[in-house]
């Protein structure tokens, strides 16, 4: 991984604030470390705990950055005080939706056919078996 990509992924991990500290699937979709995760076995975002308050599902969206944080309560709190953390880094929060706005799975399984993944069997032992 490139300097700027490492130096994100020690932002995330090392950072004090709860915002700072994401579950293991936020940490797994950097751009440092998505290239040797197993897609199957992250968590969908509303799957993950509350950022915040880690007692509830996360179900709300901030916007504008599309972050799929926290909960509704947390979400709320965020868009009041107009600002929140995450990996190190402030971002605005204009409002909040509780919608899903996810895109569903549309994989096109012709187009991956002959795909050769950044790394092979050997060099990740939990990499599926075909």
């Amino acid at each position: 991984p490139s300097s700027p990509e490492i130096v994100q992924l020690l932002q995330v991990m090392l950072g004090s604030g709860p915002g700072s500290r994401p579950c293991v699937d936020d940490v797994l979709e950097l751009a440092a470390l998505v290239g040797y995760a197993d897609p199957a076995s992250i968590r969908g975002p509303r799957e993950r705990p509350c950022v915040y308050c880690d007692a509830e599902k996360r179900s709300g969206t901030l916007l504008p950055h599309a972050h799929q944080l926290a909960c509704e309560a947390c979400c709320a709190s965020i868009v009041e005080e107009g600002s929140y953390v995450f990996g190190g880094r402030v971002f605005e929060a204009w409002r909040y939706t509780v919608e899903d706005l996810s895109v569903g799975d549309q994989t096109d399984a012709a187009r991956l056919q002959g795909f050769a993944p950044p790394f092979t069997e050997g060099d990740n032992p939990q990499a599926p078996h075909c």
